[in-house]
């Protein structure tokens, strides 16, 4: 069992992408039931890649953090350009770190939990950035 430092941190660093996906993607998704669905998915896709790592010989290499990265910001641009429906696979992408970490069973709730709400801290973050940016243009056009 970890101690309570080493899970919060693994709770924070595992559950950081969630976060940044969330704040890239709020903008982009404009119904509050779509961003509880995202939030969802964040949270189970983090909790069962935390528990598969666990249960399974650690094969899985650690995949670096650049390309994650760049291939969400990908999926964010097909998915604002062609389909929404793209979305939904970024909370499976951004669940690999947590299969690679190979982390104990034990934690798989916590980091569940943790990476469902800094998903929807990022996805709240982003859709006020919308919102403030379209006030501020209107706010700024000459009259």
């Amino acid at each position: 069992m970890a101690s309570l430092g080493e899970l919060l941190q693994a709770t924070f660093l595992l559950g950081f992408d969630s976060f940044l996906a969330g704040l890239a993607i709020g903008p982009i998704v404009s119904s509050w039931s779509a961003r509880a669905w995202l939030v969802g998915l964040f949270g189970l896709c983090d909790g069962v890649a935390t528990l598969l790592g666990a249960a399974g010989p650690h094969l899985v290499p650690e995949p670096p953090a650049a390309a994650l990265y760049l291939l969400g910001v990908v999926l964010a641009i097909l998915a604002a350009r062609r389909s929404r429906a793209w979305l939904y696979a970024m909370p499976i992408l951004f669940s690999l770190d947590n299969l690679a970490a190979a982390g104990p069973a034990s934690d798989a709730p916590a980091l569940a939990v943790s990476s469902a709400a800094m998903a929807a801290l990022g996805l709240a973050l982003g859709a006020f950035g919308r919102h403030a940016a379209s006030w501020f243009v209107a706010s700024a056009a000459p009259i």
